[in-house]
């Protein structure tokens, strides 16, 4: 038996056998990006879903109460993503490596220019050839993840609902020793697979399954004793799942002259439409425990989709508000199976119980610097020892080898991930520390304030303990200079200038009220 409670009750399999994995959730993995979060986790929110009767499927949001109330267990929750291979084609062969192309992608690609071209009706002087390639740079320009992917494992920045496509893998070795297979042939004998999870490794489906595990949670006692251990309104998780739902879809509407684009271009390949036999992808789980950090979770996703802020920067900012629910929930699981971490050191960090101390990118303060070095170590090292935690089931392989995968899924990806953002710096070598970018901090503001509110400055670092356990100032910083020292005794003057209030101002979101009372303010309502 493991420890960790699970939603939805799945039992023990084979892949749960990493002890990251088994405290975390099926699964937080290293290489998926930080784009891929939010893809993955708008995949699950606008596909066709069903937990048990693939005839009652719901298609965008959550499940209703009832469906949650009854969900069976070992049951994974199924959703049937839309692969988007004829727009995928359209969009990233001719700018893929020419290795990966293979000879049934070309002619199809071929195929597909002609039948647009026909439907064309145009009354410029630009060719058809011509305004093809535009739009086809067009489409292209919404590329989220490329590196060094075959065309159709590259994904879309989620800016549109068509743009929010499946995972497809091309087999690319079977596909050499065929060079004369057609592209239908090559869909019909699996060449292509849709459900493997090797990018989209499932990150976003966790996400998802922390917010079905909160609004499974509305009403209770349990619930409401949180909110007003946290300082927030009765019923504001709720709220917060309501808006996710109705301005999602507002995001898109923003952007429905792309979505119709896509739906041209994917509409002239119907037969590809039709040959991709859909799979149910399965969901894995999310610890039970993980209500809390979705509460907060929720919060600061709502905020978001409620700005009135531009439809790119808003999936960037929706980015950010998806890795750094990662991290969180890394820290949050730490501490509460980590052999470190005592109640007296749990109630000195925020509403989780870490803390995270956050310093100026540019620090002359010597002290101040080594002590948010130590703290980043301290944070290591609490996800570490839970890593090892004496009840987590333990698969039968070598020692050393379990606990390097572990490792891999579990402080080395906060960092990884961190660093990927901004969030810790510098980004190789030594003294590794955590940081607010102007990014992060516009992300900040926007996520914790809701649109066209305010808050003091003192409440504004009060809402960021209870988030995020961020100490820059004062008792926070004080408590958390303890959290990381443990027993030690460890002094550390407060800075006389408050950086975050000079980097805020500078922004354009603080408001001098008087010399001693500022007040942050979330512009975009």
């Amino acid at each position: 038996m493991t420890t960790v409670p699970r939603f939805p009750s799945l039992a023990h399999i084979k892949a749960d056998d990493n002890a990251a994995i088994q405290i975390f959730g099926r699964r937080f993995k290293n290489d998926q990006t930080a784009i891929e979060y939010l893809v993955e986790f708008f995949l699950v929110f606008l596909s066709p879903k069903y937990i048990s009767d693939p005839k009652e499927n719901w298609q965008k949001g959550f499940p209703d109460q009832k469906t949650l109330d009854n969900w069976p267990a070992n049951t994974p929750l199924k959703y049937s993503p839309e692969p988007r291979l004829g727009l995928k084609l359209f969009s990233f062969l001719g700018y893929s490596k020419l290795e990966t192309r293979h000879g049934s992608h070309k002619k199809h690609f071929e195929k597909m220019l002609s039948t647009l071209k026909e439907q064309l009706e145009i009354d410029t002087n630009i060719s058809k050839d011509e305004l093809l390639e535009i739009l086809e740079q067009l489409l292209c320009g919404f590329v989220g993840v490329s590196a060094n992917r075959t065309w159709c494992t590259q994904v879309f920045l989620p800016v549109s609902e068509s743009l929010v496509a499946g995972e497809t893998i091309w087999k690319r070795v079977q596909g050499e020793k065929k060079p004369n297979i057609t592209w239908e042939e090559a869909i019909d004998k699996g060449l292509f697979t849709f459900t493997q999870h090797d990018f989209l490794a499932r990150g976003g489906e966790v996400l998802y399954l922390q917010l079905c595990n909160l609004k499974r949670l509305l009403g209770t006692k349990e619930l409401e004793k949180f909110e007003i251990h946290n300082g927030f309104a009765a019923g504001t998780g709720e709220d917060a799942l309501t808006g996710i739902s109705e301005k999602i879809d507002g995001l898109f509407q923003q952007t429905r002259q792309i979505d119709e684009l896509c739906k041209w271009v994917e509409n002239s390949d119907p037969d590809t439409t039709s040959l991709i036999k859909r799979q149910a992808a399965q969901c894995g789980w999310c610890p039970e425990e993980s209500w809390q950090e979705a509460y907060l979770f929720a919060y600061e996703f709502a905020n978001i989709c409620r700005s009135s802020i531009d439809p790119l920067e808003k999936i960037e900012m929706l980015t950010l508000c998806c890795v750094f629910q990662v991290l969180r929930s890394l820290c949050a699981q730490a501490c509460r199976y980590s052999g470190l971490m005592t109640e007296d050191f749990h109630a000195l960090g925020g509403a989780n119980g870490f803390s995270w101390i956050i310093t100026a990118e540019q620090l002359d303060d010597v002290s101040l610097k080594e002590t948010a070095k130590r703290n980043l170590i301290r944070i290591q090292e609490i996800i570490h020892s839970a890593l090892r935690h004496p009840d987590i089931r333990q698969p039968h392989k070598p020692k050393s080898t379990d606990e390097k995968k572990a490792d891999a899924q579990g402080h080395e990806l906060f960092v990884q991930l961190a660093k990927r953002i901004g969030f810790i710096v510098p980004r190789v070598g030594p003294g590794a520390r955590m940081v607010l970018s102007d990014t992060l901090l516009r992300y900040m503001v926007l996520a914790l304030i809701p649109p066209g509110e305010s808050r003091t400055t003192q409440s504004f670092e009060e809402r960021l303990n209870c988030h995020y356990g961020i100490a820059v100032n004062g008792k926070i910083l004080s408590n958390a200079v303890q959290w990381t020292y443990r027993r030690e005794t460890q002094q550390i003057v407060t800075p006389k200038k408050n950086w975050l209030e000079e980097n805020l101002l500078a922004a354009g979101f603080l408001i001098p009220l008087s010399d001693a009372v500022s007040q942050v303010k979330n512009p975009f309502n």
